[in-house]
């Protein structure tokens, strides 16, 4: 199942990263580690 994201970056004020992804908890895994 594919899924539209939003995240929102406690490091860079104002980042935001919008996308979609089938597997969101490896694309947060990914996004946390750099």
């Amino acid at each position: 199942m594919w899924c539209v994201y939003l995240l929102k970056s406690e490091v860079a004020e104002g980042g935001r990263y919008v996308g979609m992804m089938s597997d969101l908890k490896r694309r947060l895994a990914e996004h946390n580690s750099g």
